[in-house]
């Protein structure tokens, strides 16, 4: 699962709600859900604010998804930086 389906679930908006609540079109939601556009640190902000986060927790909750789907996968998970 992809970081910005995961956003649309918790938050339960769709795209286009959360392109709007962000600031940017659907398309641009589905360019980065496809991993086709990175995001921007105003759009992490956005993203952390909708799901009721601080940017630290925002990013914290992302690496905690990505360690548990490495772990469901069999992959080894990527250590943060500082680890």
């Amino acid at each position: 699962m992809n970081l910005i389906r995961a956003v649309l679930e918790k938050s339960g908006l769709s795209q286009m709600e959360l392109a709007r609540r962000i600031g940017c079109s659907r398309s641009t939601i589905q360019r980065m859900g496809r991993g086709y556009r990175d995001l921007s640190l105003k759009e992490i902000t956005e993203l952390a604010d909708i799901l009721g986060m601080t940017r630290i927790g925002f990013i914290r909750w992302i690496e905690q998804r990505e360690r548990a789907l490495a772990l469901e996968t069999g992959e080894k998970p990527q250590k943060s930086k500082g680890e």
